[in-house]
């Protein structure tokens, strides 16, 4: 009677992979590696990472367990085509209920989108009612002159030099981004090649690879700004195409996360 443990199968299969190399489509093979080990064995995102991290020795160069973690999650949040577990299936596992481990097939349904109540913001932003002028309010607690900064500076500012961090410019939404922009690299040469276009440029707020992966929402189209790209999530972006500025930014003053940056999005949206 065979007694190895779904993981443990998992890690036979897995032995038998060549590492990924850096330079030779490593990203993407990563990215296949993890979602075989998690959807072919039915195993969970910790038992996924013990596993990986034994292929990941013979990688070149070795990934960070940060980025297993990240390639696992996109891969726990890919659209299968396979059932979960198939590989135990064609190894001649007889079925049986899911281990502890398994994740059901089917995700749940996604709950509903909040709808966005004029009112409600209204009453939240009333609280700062000693607060007149709240962009004076703002601008006086900004640790920079806010007059001063352009798109340059700003990216600076959120990205410093020696992070070694990469952001994504646009001067076209619809597009896969003009311009990597590197912390690292010289502002003087940098700055005179930002995108321009008529709306003004855009940015990603989290840092990334700047390469092109599968994006598994989209059939596996190549693309460069989905969450396959990022290399860590470093802010939170609250947006509002509908809400009035003034309230909207009385609402922001109120929380208690650190403002990094407060901007308006062409003519309709208010950013923070």
């Amino acid at each position: 009677m065979n007694t190895l443990t779904d993981k443990a199968r998992a890690a036979r299969y897995v032995a038998k992979i060549a590492g990924a190399v850096s330079g030779q489509r490593g990203h993407d093979f990563t990215y296949h590696v993890a979602l075989t080990v998690l959807n072919g064995f039915a195993l969970c995102k910790s038992d996924t990472l013990d596993v990986l991290l034994d292929w990941n020795a013979r990688c070149v160069p070795p990934w960070t367990e940060g980025e297993l973690v990240h390639k696992i999650n996109a891969a726990a949040n890919a659209q299968h085509r396979d059932p979960r577990g198939y590989l135990l299936e064609k190894q001649g596992r007889a079925s049986r209920q899911p281990s502890h481990s398994a994740q059901g097939v089917v995700p749940p349904p996604p709950p509903p989108k909040p709808e966005f109540s004029p009112p409600v913001l209204k009453r939240i932003a009333a609280r700062t009612g000693a607060v007149g002028d709240v962009v004076g309010f703002i601008r006086e607690r900004s640790p920079v002159v806010v007059e001063t900064q352009d798109s340059a500076s700003v990216l600076r500012r959120l990205y410093a030099f020696g992070s070694g961090e990469k952001v994504l410019i646009f001067s076209v939404m619809e597009s896969q981004g003009q311009m990597v922009w590197e912390a690292d690299k010289s502002d003087v040469i940098q700055n005179r090649h930002l995108p321009t276009g008529p709306d003004g440029i855009w940015f990603l707020p989290q840092p990334v690879d700047g390469q092109f992966h599968p994006n598994p929402r989209q059939e596996g189209k190549p693309s460069r700004r989905s969450e396959e790209s990022v290399k860590w999530w470093r802010y939170a972006v609250l947006e509002s195409d509908e809400a009035d500025p003034d309230d909207w930014l009385r609402c922001l003053v109120q929380m208690p996360l650190r403002i990094a940056c407060v901007c308006e999005s062409a003519v309709r949206s208010a950013r923070g």
